[in-house]
């Protein structure tokens, strides 16, 4: 097990990530094999290690949404098989998926929508389907069938 810090062992995990491979993934390679556990000490206790880090994440990230756009795209296709749009929606659309989980600053939706005194308030695409579902019927589902815009 290779649990022994050294710099190149640091400056291996630090590429991979920045590559955008998740640094749990990158963990367990064969090659690096560190356990979380004595990588998370290593944040800790080696000066610079957590800001590395974190800019390492940053690349990554911009990686991964570079790889979802070359999916969409048809430039990244799964080698050997066939390309299909369902399936190269569900790669690209799990990329942005995790870049707005992981980094929700950079890649999350932002919706903002008015309180009753029409100041500003941010929410959630989930907060914003609750609120919908609290609206009266008619104001979401429009007029009924017969009923014309105009009384």
């Amino acid at each position: 097990m290779a649990s022994r810090y050294t710099p190149e062992l640091v400056e291996q995990i630090l590429e991979r990530v920045s590559a955008g491979v998740l640094l749990a993934k990158v963990l367990r390679l064969p090659e690096i094999d560190v356990p979380a556990s004595t990588f998370k000490a290593w944040r800790k206790d080696v000066d610079g290690l957590e800001e590395a880090l974190q800019a390492a994440r940053e690349h990554g990230f911009d990686v991964v949404a570079s790889d979802a756009l070359d999916i969409v795209d048809g430039l990244a296709p799964v080698p050997g098989v066939p390309s299909e749009a369902s399936r190269d929606k569900a790669r690209a659309d799990i990329r942005l998926k995790l870049l707005a989980r992981y980094d929700p600053k950079r890649y999350g939706e932002r919706v903002q929508v008015a309180d009753a005194d029409g100041e500003k308030i941010e929410a959630s695409p989930l907060v914003l389907e609750v609120m919908a579902l609290l609206r009266p019927q008619e104001a979401v589902q429009g007029p009924r069938e017969g009923q014309g815009l105009l009384p």
